[in-house]
């Protein structure tokens, strides 16, 4: 499809969006969900100690202190013969307060032994990028069947607002481009977001377990978690705390400090692997040298 480049900003956005869903509907039959999956985002979507797929509620992603990621089921306690405690019992009947009541929880990537908060693994932060992703697929698989409606009627929706976090149709889609305050969000297909999970980065605020309708807005140094400003004045009131912003801001000068000492650290382990080379090399030759002569 031509687009006018002599046409205005925002006609544009609307022409080259009307040609990317365009484009899809004329692929989509012909391509699997799964076929359009990077190596990233299956790997982001599946729990490495079990190999599955995440599910929230059963297989909820957990992020552990060591910074792995893990499902539920893969921390929760074992049996004295170190199978699952609960094997044989189905997923959909598993109560996860029953099940992952434990003070200490080892990563089962990094066997690094770390404090539960409460006892209680689901009180461990959720990777909510994973979770994020599943729900994207979800939509995406929706999408192409068109079944997935749009937030302001109901046409079938193709596009997502990152900023909004909304689904919407064509028209409203258009709309929401063109409006002064919401002009600059970006408005992709579900497949742009896919090939480009990134784009989630800048998503709206993740919102408070305990308080679902509040954004984590606060960091509590004593727990290291995100809280919402409520938490913050309550269950938290007497733990040293700062704004999310300030934490990361710290959190990334601290990282950045580290960057040329990791460097140096890489350096120098790659130069001693180098060296243990030459020398298996050396030792090899010399092995040779000698097998000829007590053989000669």
């Amino acid at each position: 499809m031509a687009i006018d480049m002599s046409a205005s900003p925002s006609e544009i956005g609307m022409l080259s969006r009307s040609a990317a869903v365009s484009s899809g509907s004329n692929t989509a039959m012909g391509e699997k969900v799964d076929d359009l999956l990077s190596e990233k985002v299956t790997r982001e979507i599946t729990c490495n100690p079990c190999g599955k797929v995440f599910r929230y509620g059963v297989r909820t992603p957990r992020i552990l202190p060591c910074l792995h990621t893990s499902c539920e089921r893969c921390l929760k306690p074992k049996s004295s013969s170190g199978r699952d405690s609960k094997v044989g019992i189905p997923e959909e009947e598993l109560v996860a307060d029953e099940l992952f009541a434990q003070p200490r929880v080892t990563c089962p990537i990094c066997r690094k032994e770390s404090d539960v908060p409460g006892s209680d693994i689901s009180k461990l932060p959720m990777n909510y990028y994973a979770v994020k992703l599943l729900e994207l697929i979800d939509y995406f698989k929706l999408e192409r069947k068109g079944r997935l409606p749009c937030i302001g009627c109901t046409e079938p929706a193709h596009w997502r607002c990152i900023e909004c976090d909304e689904n919407y149709c064509q028209d409203h889609s258009d709309f929401h481009h063109k409006s002064r305050a919401t002009c600059d969000h970006r408005i992709l297909t579900f497949k742009q977001i896919l090939l480009s999970p990134r784009s989630l980065s800048t998503m709206r605020n993740q919102y408070c377990t305990t308080h679902n309708n509040k954004p984590l807005e606060i960091f509590c140094k004593d727990c290291n978690r995100a809280i919402c400003t409520l938490c913050a004045v309550t269950q938290h009131k007497t733990h040293e705390t700062k704004e999310v912003a300030e934490a990361v801001a710290a959190l990334k000068a601290k990282v950045d400090a580290l960057k040329p000492q990791i460097s140096m650290s890489l350096y120098s382990l790659r130069q001693a692997l180098t060296r243990v080379k030459t020398a298996s090399r050396e030792v090899n030759v010399d092995s040779q040298v000698s097998s000829r002569k007590v053989s000669g």
